[in-house]
């Protein structure tokens, strides 16, 4: 869900500037449950093609 909000969010600002946007990289977020537990995720990207 977290990641899904991240994407939404930047699509919103790639359109809202009008620019390309280049999501490459090595993106590592971090998580707290409701126990208090921490789960760290990271997701890789490369852009190909347009």
């Amino acid at each position: 869900m977290t990641f899904l909000s991240c994407l939404s969010l930047l699509a919103l600002v790639a359109f809202a500037d009008d620019k390309k946007v280049d999501p490459t990289g090595t993106w590592t977020w971090t998580v707290t449950t409701q126990n208090g537990d921490s789960r760290e995720t990271t997701l890789k990207l490369k852009l190909e093609g347009g």
